[in-house]
């Protein structure tokens, strides 16, 4: 039996030469060389889904919607939830206020275009929101969105932006206007462990069961994360730095059946079912603010 409490399931669309692990040895001027392998991978993500009755939010790159809109559309068919993860991966850090007000608005308008919903939601590449954070907020609420997802409480990636102090749990940045998502963190051994992404490959399944158990008893939803990349086994090995290598390729071949088992083991929505009803009167305001 599932638990009672529902979590926020959210994917990061970007294939494996997005990864930030990969910047160096792909970087995005060749992007458009690359074998695109994220369309096998997604498609294997959305039968899981479905099979498990199970929605999610996509946070996808611009990049990958323009390349592959085909995907986008069948995502927001199947009723997920659709958010900007930007245009081609950049991290903030290394984006100009101006840059970044091109990138997040192309991301929107791409997906905009693609599926004739409001984009509400973003997530910044790596988790990148360090910096000229007023600014960016201002950017991000400019653009109709409602609830950012950028911050990961934990120092413990050398690749993340970190922002001390942050909160856990979700927050308002903006009162009534920009709301912050976190992705959920739990202690390990003194440090604070994201819940997912490489994290969710490199521990025993047992860790993220029992935080998730710990959580529902506490009656607390967690945020997950996830990239199609991490279960798709026949990627191209890369010659880069060990440390990226352990990070990006290890736990590949057990990923996919980890996700199944999650998804059977407790309930999952999308970030709007999951946690704008918390802050907002209901989930159609959330919409409603872009007309």
């Amino acid at each position: 039996m599932k638990s009672k409490v529902t979590h926020a399931l959210t994917i990061d669309l970007e294939d494996w030469f997005c990864s930030t692990n990969m910047e160096k040895i792909v970087p995005y001027k060749i992007w458009d060389k690359q074998v695109l392998r994220i369309e096998n991978s997604t498609k294997k993500i959305l039968d899981i889904l479905s099979k498990k009755k199970t929605l999610a939010t996509f946070f996808v790159l611009g990049w990958v919607a323009e390349k592959i809109p085909h995907i986008i559309t069948e995502i927001s068919r199947k009723g997920h939830e659709i958010s900007s993860h930007g245009f081609n991966h950049k991290r903030l850090f290394d984006l100009s206020l101006e840059d970044f007000e091109y990138d997040i608005k192309k991301s929107i308008d791409i997906i905009e275009d693609i599926t004739s919903k409001p984009v509400v939601g973003y997530r910044a590449p790596s988790f990148s929101l360090i910096s000229n954070k007023e600014q960016i907020f201002e950017i991000l609420m400019q653009n109709n969105i409602i609830y950012d997802s950028s911050i990961l409480p934990s120092s413990y990636h050398p690749d993340y932006g970190y922002l001390p102090p942050s909160p856990t749990t979700p927050y308002w940045l903006k009162h009534g206007h920009l709301l912050e998502v976190p992705v959920t963190v739990t202690s390990l051994l003194g440090f604070n462990v994201p819940m997912g992404g490489g994290y969710f490959r490199l521990l025993p399944y047992f860790y993220t069961q029992y935080s998730l158990r710990k959580l529902t008893l506490q009656n607390q939803s967690a945020i997950f994360y996830f990239h199609p990349w991490e279960i798709d086994v026949h990627q191209p090995r890369m010659k880069i730095p060990y440390t990226k290598r352990f990070r990006h390729y290890y736990g590949l071949k057990t990923a996919e059946e980890k996700l199944n088992r999650l998804i059977d083991e407790f309930s999952f929505a999308p970030i709007k079912d999951v946690i704008l009803p918390t802050f907002f009167q209901n989930n159609d305001k959330s919409h409603d603010k872009k007309h």
